[in-house]
């Protein structure tokens, strides 16, 4: 047989594999998309449970099918049939597609990893903030139920943010404490820490690698920065709605935190403030008088769970599907020789 079936043979199962999870993943995340545009005026956190679903959706194998799924419910789908379509491709074009996601792939990682690289040593610059701010942050933190994370001031932060999934920081601009009154950085304070509460950074980091593996997808960029924002609006509804903080106090230090944005957080950084617009359109959400709600209700919760039935399972497959490449499949395929 020829050496060069193998690596071509498996370039062509995972086109296959990649095709299956893109139409599929494209379906779901424009019904969805639809789903929290429709839902605009409803919870935040309902809309992003349901963008999560699309994220997750981009990740499961493509031939997961469960009974409840609308893509389950087509015809099972004979891989080697798709495989066989695929193979009438030239080599070259096979392997140039290869290339071409592999070398974009790489890229979309490696500005993961340097803004990973930036928190670390944004981290190991930064210095000790005030004692009087530790302690306000230790009383916050027992308010919300949270461990309080390090504290750590910086020049080189433009806003207040919160990183480290293992062993969070947050970080203030080294000017902020003196610019905001108490009950402001209170408020700083407790979004920063609903954000670890959460499991915030961690979901950033997340939607930052799914994104990188799909690069080459707008969908799933856009999917991640609105699942981005939305997490937000979600610790805002969580600090108003744990009767804490007041509203308009709440505001007026979204406002105030305008003001010192200079630079877009890193992607596994949760912040106060990201972009200007985001961050005004935040102010009239709670100046309009949002119903902030802690929790989900039994009616999204319906929503989500039923979503994520009709969305997550994969197609069937039939009897002569095959992931691994064996005589017979080649045999199908034209590409074995005695």
């Amino acid at each position: 047989m020829n050496a060069s079936v193998p690596t071509h043979a498996l370039a062509l199962s995972w086109l296959a594999h990649v095709a299956q999870a893109l139409w599929q993943g494209t379906a779901a995340a424009l019904v969805l998309l639809a789903c929290e545009r429709l839902l605009r005026r409803r919870s935040p956190r309902l809309r992003h449970a349901l963008l999560l679903i699309a994220l997750i959706k981009f990740v499961l194998p493509p031939m997961l099918p469960l009974p409840t799924g609308v893509f389950s419910a087509a015809p099972p789908a004979p891989r080697i049939h798709a495989v066989r379509q695929l193979g009438a491709l030239p080599s070259w074009i096979v392997l140039a597609i290869a290339v071409a996601y592999g070398v974009g792939a790489t890229v979309a990682f490696a500005r993961v990893a340097a803004g990973a690289w930036h928190l670390h040593g944004l981290r190991r610059r930064s210095f000790a903030a005030p004692r009087w701010a530790e302690e306000l942050l230790a009383g916050v933190a027992r308010e919300h139920g949270v461990r309080p994370p390090r504290l750590l001031a910086s020049d080189e932060a433009g806003v207040p943010m919160t990183f480290g999934v293992f062993a969070p920081a947050v970080v203030l601009p080294r000017a902020l404490p003196s610019l905001l009154d108490r009950d402001a950085l209170r408020d700083v304070f407790a979004h920063e820490l609903l954000h670890v509460r959460r499991g915030d950074l961690l979901l950033n980091l997340a939607g930052s690698l799914i994104a990188a593996a799909w690069w080459f997808h707008p969908l799933v960029q856009l999917i991640a920065r609105r699942a981005r924002a939305l997490r937000e609006e979600c610790c805002d509804d969580e600090l108003l709605a744990s009767g804490l903080h007041d509203a308009a106090v709440y505001a007026r230090t979204l406002a105030a935190t305008a003001s010192l944005l200079r630079e877009r957080p890193p992607f596994a950084a949760a912040a106060v403030a990201e972009e200007p617009h985001a961050l005004l359109a935040r102010v009239l959400r709670i100046a309009n008088g949002a119903h902030p709600t802690r929790r989900l209700g039994l009616a999204a919760i319906a929503i989500v769970i039923t979503a994520a039935l009709l969305l997550l399972p994969g197609l069937r497959v039939s009897s002569d599907n095959h992931f691994a490449f064996d005589r017979a499949t080649l045999r199908a395929l034209g590409l074995h020789h005695h």
